[in-house]
């Protein structure tokens, strides 16, 4: 028996051990053949769980759709479906899969390996929204689940986001609400952002085929070397799947084929956009969604009759609302004070909550004077810093950097804006 896992079936000591087998394998595999293989990486370890999902700054990203091609017909596994990825990408991986193919036809390599002989695309570029969608659903089940377990009737909004913000302060760290903080987590695909190819559909927890198929095929060796010189990084957890490395050379000069700004901070700055700012519209309708998701369309009050004095049950309809009615029940201050506060439930922080609260106020102040987009976008870069935390060196000179940066992006009169926000302030302060 290899020991390897290939069954869900097995005991978790049996599953323990394969597993850690199989890691020992991986890693030996950085080593042994002609050259070490730098390239091959655990894509769950470390930064690489989050590249291509987070900007330099730790805010989560969202591919633009017009940086996507499609692969030709003759490259893809399947030629009925429609596969995408960032258009140097695919430049690239075409121009590998050609060189492939010739040394095969050459001798070079051995032909007819199932996977790594003729270089075919089973998986690439994953529609976020349409991920992040899925993905509500079933957190919108196991919402109104345990509001069922706890006996929660839901008739009102005020009802729906009582027992909502009584239920994420213990749920969101592992399971996320918003799509913003969905993006970093281990749910969201790393196909999403265009930058990942998949060139083999097999189970992900099936060891075994991993070891057969890649690490003991005779192509192995070329195609790790082969990889690395196109500037793909190989997944040594799933030995298929190729991320493209922004900062290689071959990627670079595909970068400037397409025009754009090069090396992980261009490519960032031009191919992607703030998900935060783009997610803030359905921010509101998801809240809407699930409500109507986990209301309850009536309940059932004592109450005192005047005549008899006895008490007895009434039954009380829900309200229905449309989600313009829904939406109107409270402000927009109210919304996004909402979206600070999960935002804050959802991340590791060190932030007291005086400091919280400082953030929410000010950040609020900004949108009251009309810097929606300031106010959304200095928050996120504030929360999502990986160690700093406000007050700390790091945190300071980080942050006047960051700063500095966004000034000379936007110009316009910022102090202008700063006597605005002090005079909302000071009106706040009137009795």
């Amino acid at each position: 028996m290899s020991g390897y896992i290939k069954k869900p079936n097995k005991s978790v000591k049996q599953l323990f051990y394969g597993r850690t087998k199989y890691y020992r394998k991986s890693i030996r595999a950085r080593t042994e053949g002609q050259v070490p293989h730098a390239n091959l990486v655990n894509y769950h370890i470390g930064e690489f769980n989050l590249y291509g999902k987070v900007n330099p700054r730790f805010v989560p990203i969202l591919l633009d759709k017009n940086a996507l091609r499609t692969f030709s017909s003759n490259m893809v596994a399947n030629p009925q479906e429609r596969y995408q990825a960032v258009h140097f990408v695919v430049r690239v991986f075409e121009q590998m899969a050609a060189h492939f193919q010739k040394c095969a036809m050459s001798g070079r390599i051995r032909a007819g390996d199932p996977f790594l002989s003729t270089l075919k695309v089973h998986k690439a570029y994953a529609d976020p929204r349409r991920e992040y969608d899925r993905y509500f659903a079933l957190l919108s089940n196991t919402l109104k689940t345990e509001i069922s377990k706890r006996g929660i009737k839901i008739i009102t909004i005020d009802d729906f986001m009582t027992a909502l913000m009584g239920i994420l302060p213990n749920a969101a760290k592992q399971i996320p609400f918003t799509q913003v903080a969905y993006t970093k987590s281990k749910y969201c695909s790393s196909r999403t952002s265009g930058l990942v190819i998949e060139i083999a559909d097999l189970d992900y927890n099936n060891d075994e085929d991993k070891i057969k198929f890649f690490y003991n095929s005779p192509n192995w060796d070329f195609y790790v070397q082969t990889c690395n010189s196109f500037g793909f990084v190989v997944d040594s957890s799933a030995p298929w799947r190729l991320m493209a490395d922004l900062d290689s050379e071959i990627m670079l000069n595909s970068q400037r084929g397409e025009g754009i700004r090069t090396g992980v901070i261009g490519v960032m700055t031009d191919v992607f956009k703030s998900m935060p700012l783009a997610y803030f519209d359905r921010f509101e309708r998801d809240l809407y969604n699930l409500f109507l998701v986990m209301r309850s369309l009536h309940t059932t009050v004592p109450t005192i009759c005047a005549y008899s004095n006895r008490v007895s049950p009434t039954i009380l309809q829900g309200p229905t609302y449309t989600f313009g009615q829904f939406n109107s029940l409270k402000s927009a201050h109210y919304y996004f004070r909402k979206y600070f506060e999960i935002r804050f439930l959802e991340e590791e922080s060190t932030f007291t909550d005086a400091r919280k609260e400082r953030l929410i106020s000010d950040s609020l102040d900004l949108i009251q004077v009309g810097l929606f987009n300031t106010a959304i976008q200095n928050f996120e870069i504030i929360l999502n810093k990986p160690f700093d935390y406000i007050g700390s060196l790091s945190y300071i000179n980080r942050y006047k950097a960051a700063k500095d940066a966004y000034e000379r992006e936007h110009a316009g009169d910022l102090r202008q804006t700063q006597r605005e926000i002090l005079r909302e302030k000071q009106r706040k302060r009137r009795p």
